[in-house]
């Protein structure tokens, strides 16, 4: 039986004040939602350095080798790789809050396991799932488009504090280190537990849907079950396991090539794990030697604070050409790539005992780790647009390879490093200045991408596909428009009607009594 044609009298859209619409929401609601998403994706991240401090003490329980010890801080890191590849697109279609709560509790969860574990087998697995489900909130970046148009500058500052946020990983160290110092190691995972508890409370009560096919679906069935049988919505139709598939599995490993992020984030996660190591060796152990920390994060906060800065290059930029191109993103990336190896020979040349400068060298580091971290995901979601999820799904499956096997190799590297024969015999400053020379070679990268980056992109096999949603979507988009605003019309001018024919007409007895009485009243 043939299914008769669909009415656009029935269609399900958001008019055009709609309150259930994210894009009107009022902006202090939008920021409470980028903040509670925000500090999700911090604790869930801090997972993965919190119990690095730990290890020591897990090895000596389980009598295990140091290198065994690194597998459950491996495993986390390979959970989070996978898990925006099998979880993110799910969330596409059925809605970013019951997947972030589902993934959240199902995190959390985990963490008994992990609190009762008599084995580092135990730990190694439960931490590999638990990764898996913390990486869900660690993409809602794309969140932020739900939120704010395309070119609004708050939308960009929301990706601004989302990079923020993730980058502040660095504080699960500081907390660790105290934690394991003088307590049991197990609360230091015991007591994030407890936080990310409360923080899932907060996302689960105050944070609503951002997705508009589910908010519409979810409308669409309340309507037909209650006044239109025949109402319907462009978003009801699921993908299905097929597209899923090829969504998750193949388009990000494609995509993930092109983006400049796993080499630079592989080379932080080094340098972070190496902090520990090269201040022992200066004298200062942990606890203490982990509040050197706080230099990145001062780091992280003047990146934050100079953002206007990219933003002022970019509107000058797009002034002057007449348009605005994804490659302006860039500019604070190229200074960037400069620095950013001038920093690290800074941080393996300087030595003891002035450990202050050495600090400096980590707080500027930082700094530009960050704004590399912001370059990246600005570039991505305004190049990739329309299939900016799955290029962010495959940055993050790079980026957590490289820091799983980053995790698992600091320590040899280093300790390696220390026996070179030389003038830097028994210090680490060989290992830094491999790392240097490494972030060296990638100076080109930013350059690269900015010269060609659109005939990058064309090349690519979903440049057409891109261009063929781009096209359907601003179609689509007009014409939602156009049709939101006459049902806006239509309901106006019936809202009218009723208020003409209630002002013609003449009130009973019984409704003039009751004005009389009410009138009465003081």
């Amino acid at each position: 039986m043939q299914t008769p044609p669909k009415d656009e009298n029935d269609l399900v859209l958001f008019t055009v004040a709609d309150k259930a619409n994210p894009y009107n929401f009022p902006s202090w609601r939008k920021w409470m939602i980028v903040l509670i998403v925000g500090l999700n994706t911090l604790w869930a991240m801090m997972l993965s350095t919190i119990v690095v401090p730990a290890t020591t003490r897990y090895r000596e329980e389980f009598g295990i080798k140091e290198i065994t010890s690194k597998v459950p801080i491996m495993t986390y890191l390979l959970g989070y790789s996978l898990g925006p590849v099998l979880i993110i697109p799910i969330s596409e279609d059925y809605g970013r809050k019951p997947i972030g709560i589902a993934s959240l509790l199902i995190l959390y969860i985990f963490n008994i396991p992990q609190g009762l574990a008599q084995n580092v087998e135990t730990l190694a697995v439960t931490r590999f799932i638990a990764g898996i489900f913390a990486s869900p909130i660690l993409n809602y970046v794309c969140l932020v488009p739900d939120l704010w148009r395309g070119g609004d500058k708050a939308g960009l500052w929301g990706v601004n504090f989302w990079a923020f946020m993730a980058e502040s990983v660095v504080l699960g160290g500081i907390i660790g280190d105290y934690i394991v110092d003088r307590y049991d190691w197990r609360l230091a995972i015991w007591i994030p537990m407890a936080v990310g508890g409360f923080l899932l409370i907060l996302f689960a009560v105050l944070v609503p849907e951002t997705r508009p096919a589910p908010i519409l679906t979810k409308r669409t069935k309340e309507i037909r079950k209650h006044h239109n049988p025949n109402a319907w919505t462009i978003y009801e139709t699921k993908r299905s396991w097929e597209a899923i598939f090829k969504e998750t599995l193949l388009r990000p490993p494609v995509m993930f090539f092109t983006e400049y992020v796993g080499i630079n984030y592989g080379l932080i996660y080094l340098l972070i794990e190496s902090m520990p190591l090269v201040y022992a060796e200066m004298g200062v152990d942990a606890p203490n030697s982990s509040l050197f920390y706080f230099a990145m994060e001062v780091g992280f906060v003047l990146a934050l604070l100079c953002y206007h800065l990219q933003l002022k290059a970019q509107a000058w930029a797009t002034r002057r050409s007449g348009e605005d191109k994804p490659e302006y993103k860039l500019f604070w990336g190229m200074l960037s790539a400069f620095v950013f190896p001038v920093s690290m020979y800074w941080y393996g040349g300087t030595g003891q005992p002035d450990y202050s400068v050495k600090s400096l060298s980590a707080g500027k580091r930082t700094t530009l780790t960050f704004t590399r971290t912001q370059v990246v995901s600005d570039y991505t979601i305004d190049s990739y647009q329309m299939l900016a999820s799955s290029a962010v799904t495959g940055q993050s499956f790079c980026r957590e390879i490289l820091a799983a096997t980053c995790a698992l190799v600091t320590t040899t590297f280093y300790d390696w490093s220390y026996g070179v024969p030389g003038p830097y015999h028994h210090t680490y400053a060989v290992a830094s200045y491999i790392l240097a020379a490494i972030a060296t070679l990638c100076i080109a990268i930013p350059f690269v991408f900015y010269a060609f980056g659109p005939r990058i992109r064309a090349a690519s096999h979903y440049s057409l596909e891109l261009k063929r949603l781009t096209k359907e979507e601003i179609e689509r988009e007009k014409w939602m428009e156009e049709r939101s605003q006459a049902i806006t019309r239509e309901q106006q001018h019936q809202h009218d009607a009723i208020e003409t024919v209630q002002g013609d007409r003449e009130d009973t007895p019984a409704e003039k009594d009751t004005l009389e009485k009410v009138a009465e009243v003081p």
